[in-house]
């Protein structure tokens, strides 16, 4: 139910301890699961609701009263910002070297 989110939640964690601490406490799963919860399920239906009751607001009502040609126009500027940082991931064809191990970071801490 976690996956992917029960890592970021651990490093969180880690910057709050000492180096060389590795002791997990009662309050770290609670943090563990209440962070990855609301980061995976609450934040994305919170923000897709507010998109969309501030659409269905612009759409019953022109934003400020605007002429609709600006209104175009501010719905263009993110579009094009969208694009430009989906293009790239869906046309980037040669992978880069990563050398850093990832799980490094998890196989001293105890769970």
């Amino acid at each position: 139910m976690m996956f992917g989110v029960a890592k970021l939640s651990r490093s969180m964690i880690l910057l709050s301890k000492s180096e060389g601490d590795d002791r997990i406490s009662c309050c770290d799963k609670f943090f563990e699961f209440w962070w990855g919860f609301s980061i995976k399920f609450f934040v994305p239906f919170a923000l897709w609701w507010l998109l969309v009751w501030s659409f269905k607001t612009d759409i019953g009502e022109a934003y400020g009263g605007y002429h609709i040609f600006w209104q175009i126009m501010g719905f263009l500027y993110p579009i094009g910002g969208i694009l430009a940082f989906l293009l790239p991931i869906c046309l980037c064809v040669k992978e880069e070297p990563f050398e850093h191990d990832v799980e490094a970071e998890f196989r001293n801490v105890k769970t």
